[in-house]
């Protein structure tokens, strides 16, 4: 299988201020939808041009839906305070206290909300693998666009089938905290 960031890149047209991520992402989201609604088209003998903007549409809808439940859960679990924007990642993210819905964070579209640490009570904020590892979910959903949340839970059903935990031997999961511990080459630390 192809992973669709080998012919969908990342387009930034806009600054890193926190709406000009919101729209880098419908354009990037639109982007891959329009190269991949017109392969499909081609692929099925119809017109090109109206499956690019068929694929535009549902992509940018799709990455729409997931920043609006992302910003939802952030807000609602963090007792509605405001996300940190963080520009050199074009990510935003919201803190919460130990949510029992998910283990260190979870992560829609662009946004995502981590939880303090359950130990220690620490602040995430200190825990840089943390981040790093919600950061390359934030890309991986870019690459895959609507595709990911299906794909993510089907790699977890997978794993509770194996006899794995549906957490730990998802491959999404296992993907990202590798690249989070070898962030030195990790291919989204650029």
């Amino acid at each position: 299988m192809v992973s669709p960031y080998l012919i969908c890149p990342k387009f930034e047209v806009f600054d890193r201020t926190w709406y000009g991520s919101v729209a880098n992402q419908l354009v990037s989201s639109g982007t891959r939808g329009a190269i991949v609604g017109g392969a499909q088209a081609k692929y099925e003998g119809r017109d090109v041009v109206d499956g690019m903007q068929e694929g535009a549409k549902n992509y940018m809808l799709a990455n729409s839906i997931n920043m609006g439940l992302g910003h939802g859960i952030g807000l609602a679990t963090s007792g509605f305070d405001a996300p940190v924007y963080y520009a050199d990642r074009d990510i935003f993210v919201y803190y919460t206290d130990n949510h029992p819905l998910w283990q260190k964070g979870i992560t829609l579209g662009n946004v995502v909300t981590i939880n303090n640490d359950p130990l220690t009570g620490i602040h995430p904020r200190k825990y840089a693998e943390v981040h790093r590892e919600e950061y390359v979910h934030t890309q991986q959903e870019g690459e895959w666009g609507p595709s990911f949340i299906p794909v993510y839970f089907i790699q977890s059903g997978s794993a509770i089938l194996q006899g794995e935990n549906y957490y730990g031997g998802n491959q999404t999961e296992v993907d990202a905290k590798h690249c989070a511990q070898n962030w030195s080459t990790c291919r989204y630390n650029q």
